[in-house]
């Protein structure tokens, strides 16, 4: 699905339901229902999931520090991202 590879390869952008569907060029309503069916999450659930993966990955890396992790993975700040690591 061409939506869940453009939230991959933008997770530092503020990605809002509205910008996913627009994206995806279908309602908000039906993105949603295409998510739950297809990987039973919705699409925000979907893009914490992969923000968490990202910085986790990016923390064993250790090439980053911490503040910058959570900029590139989208989150408000370091606390933000400590919420869900």
């Amino acid at each position: 699905m061409y939506v869940m590879e453009y939230i991959k390869n933008n997770l530092d952008q503020k990605l809002t339901l509205e910008v996913i569907s627009d994206v995806a060029n279908m309602s908000k309503a039906t993105l949603n229902r295409h998510f739950l069916e297809t990987i039973g999450l919705s699409p925000m659930s979907y893009v914490l999931k992969k923000r968490v993966e990202k910085a986790r990955e990016l923390m064993d890396k250790r090439q980053h520090n911490k503040t910058e992790v959570a900029q590139m993975c989208g989150f408000y700040d370091v606390s933000h991202m400590n919420k869900y690591l």
